[in-house]
């Protein structure tokens, strides 16, 4: 009897994972057909467990020429084609089977599923791409493309149905980019689809690979190719083209253009929700705090949206950035309830979690957090043990972080009880410890990185890490750890000079804040330490270092910092400067326009109030000061 479903794949070096993969099929497909493209690992081994059907096949730099080979040797009536980092809920895809099973032939030659792709360290990030994975098994059906590849039929139009089967991808994570460097693989092919055809599509996964390195320019150039050479809105990488577009405008600070694609968006996919929250991402991206509210409540949230990239943008976006703007506002309790219904619906993500533990803590002891913790089962597997543990230490938590351990039964690894001493200035017991660790394993749980590393050196006094650890890491990381350890060439490390600064204040390792202050202590860097102290309260302080601070090397946050610090000083005059110092080193934060306009109105300067309402106005088109104005010249 011939096989109802056959799995094809083809595979190269996947020894880590397609145990996983094939565990979640066996017994569920009919046939198993292993294409290996030259491992030098177990692959091929762990595949021989699960079928006789592993052939080699010789890469020649094209998926589709390998897709074809396993089709070739498959028998199946349908095919449904993984990748090894890829698997299926066991339950779902026995109903899909069932539904396929049921499914009359001639209404579809392939079928819609929805693959889910985890992102970030941990798989914090959710994105939902559909895609055709099960298809007939005919010779009239074939892959072409180079890469991307796509399904095609001979003499027609492929009939496309959608089932509701869900293909869990864990390829975009970090950790597994790094290690299989699928950029440097895919580029060149998609270059050579390039000279071929130029197709929008081509353009689009082009885009995406790029987007990938984080070049936000070059893959904002590439998606606005893809949609001009578009030939219908129909095709689903359309609206993700747009998507990513207004995310690498977004990035690059174009909020303007930004803002004119996300609205012709809306337009085009009114059902989807994306759009409707990037634009009130990009508000926030500008200090347009009011109106980014205002987006956020005009949602219906008992209505079905549909998402084109992300489920992200259904709940966990929208509370986060509330939850931001509430803190920033001064609203902790709005601030606390935001966060909450963001980490509801993202369980695992790092930032939320160390925003609304921080802001718990201020209020409640150690013991009526940890009873939250358990009450929410917050901690349920080990990912998530992780993921608290960390995000707590990066907060300074170490006795919630202690109350837990021990609750919880969690083994102290090494770099977890190096970091521990650390938050409690144990620096005499980490030289005793140190030197029976290697590096590999202080990294090796992710709780201990190269900034714990520098404020040891630092307080111990001792640059020798420098020599002892130069075997263990890349080249790049020995270069900025030697520069942090001897506080030279800081220039180009300015973001992880702030970072630095930011973890011994949160550790309240004070003494190790303080020699690093006293060695870089200069005009073009007293802006970084002021910014430090300002975010993490210390503001008294961080006008000192403001006052010392070169006004060139200001950004955005420094110039809304030093205003509010005038203004609550009642020196409007101060504030004044401030602000026209930082529109002309053309600052783009909402905030510093309305406390210019605050701080004129409140000196009654009629004629600069227009002529600065005109500057606003063509900074900021449709801001929520201008149409107040134009509402009460019409009411008059």
């Amino acid at each position: 009897m011939k096989p109802f479903i056959s799995l094809c794949m083809i595979a190269k070096d996947e020894e880590t994972v397609l145990n996983r993969c094939l565990d979640s099929v066996k017994g569920l497909v009919d046939e198993i057909i292993i294409i290996d493209t030259g491992s030098a690992d177990r692959t091929k081994e762990i595949a021989a467990a699960y079928t006789e059907h592993v052939y080699d096949f010789e890469w020649v730099n094209d998926f589709s020429a390998a897709r074809n080979f396993a089709q070739s040797k498959a028998s199946g009536k349908w095919i449904i084609y993984l990748d090894a980092d890829e698997y299926v809920d066991e339950e779902n895809f026995k109903d899909v089977i069932t539904e396929l099973k049921n499914f009359d032939d001639d209404q579809a030659d392939a079928f819609m599923v929805t693959q889910v792709n985890f992102l970030g360290e941990l798989g914090e990030g959710v994105t939902h791409t559909p895609t055709i994975r099960i298809y007939k098994n005919t010779p009239s059906i074939s892959f072409y493309r180079k890469v991307h590849e796509q399904l095609k039929i001979a003499n027609g139009t492929l009939k496309i149905a959608s089932l509701n089967l869900s293909i869990y991808h864990s390829g975009y994570l970090e950790r597994t980019l790094k290690k299989k460097d699928k950029n440097s693989r895919n580029t060149p092919l998609i270059n050579t689809e390039l000279k071929g055809k130029n197709t929008g599509f081509d353009y689009f996964n082009l885009g995406n690979e790029v987007l990938s390195q984080q070049k936000f320019a070059e893959a904002a150039d590439l998606y606005k190719k893809a949609f001009q050479k578009k030939d219908s809105i129909q095709y689903l990488w359309v609206p993700l083209a747009v998507e990513r577009l207004i995310y690498c405008l977004g990035n690059l600070k174009r909020y303007q253009e930004a803002l004119k694609i996300v609205e012709e968006a809306i337009e085009l996919w009114s059902g989807a929700i994306d759009f409707r929250v990037q634009k009130a991402l990009i508000l926030y991206s500008q200090g347009r705090y009011r109106e980014t509210k205002q987006e956020l409540a005009y949602l219906d949230w008992g209505k079905q949206w549909g998402v084109v990239n992300s489920v992200n943008y259904l709940e966990y976006l929208p509370f986060y950035t509330l939850g931001k703007i509430h803190e920033e506002e001064g609203d902790l309790t709005k601030a606390v309830k935001n966060y909450s219904k963001a980490l509801n619906f993202n369980k695992n993500d790092g930032e939320t979690i160390t925003r609304l533990f921080r802001l718990l803590l201020s209020s409640h002891t150690d013991t009526e957090v940890a009873q939250f913790i358990e009450n929410n089962d917050l901690m349920n597997s080990r990912t998530s043990e992780r993921v608290y543990i960390k995000a707590l230490l990066e907060i300074g938590a170490i006795s919630l972080v202690e109350l837990l351990l021990e609750r919880k039964r969690i083994p102290r690894t090494s770099g977890l009880e190096l970091k521990l001493l650390i938050g409690k200035g144990d620096f005499e017991a980490i030289k005793t410890k140190i030197a029976d660790y290697s590096i590999l394993q202080l990294f090796a749980d992710s709780y201990f990185d190269l900034f714990d590393l520098v404020i040891i050196s630092i307080e111990l006094d001792d640059k020798t890490f420098l020599d002892n650890l130069k075997p263990s890491l890349t080249q790049e990381d020995h270069r900025l750890l030697k520069s942090l350890i001897t506080l030279t060439n800081l220039d180009n490390n300015l973001g992880e000079l702030e970072r630095l600064l930011s973890r011994t204040v949160r550790m309240q390792s004070f003494d190790c804040f303080e020699k690093i202050v006293d060695t870089i202590q200069s005009g073009s860097l007293n802006n970084i330490i002021a910014r430090v102290l300002y975010a993490h309260g210390y503001k008294e302080l961080s006008a000192e270092f403001y006052a010392a601070s070169d006004s060139s090397s200001l950004n955005d946050k420094d110039f809304v910092n030093v205003m509010e610090l005038a203004i609550s000083n009642n020196d409007i005059d101060l504030a004044l400067t401030f602000g026209f110092q930082a529109i002309k080193q053309d600052v783009s934060h909402f905030k510093v326009y309305e406390m210019v306009m605050e701080c004129l109105q409140s000196k009654g300067e009629e004629k600069d109030i227009a002529s600065f309402r005109k500057i606003m106005n063509k900074m900021f088109p449709g801001n929520y000061l201008s149409r107040q104005e134009r509402q009460q010249a019409e009411a008059n």
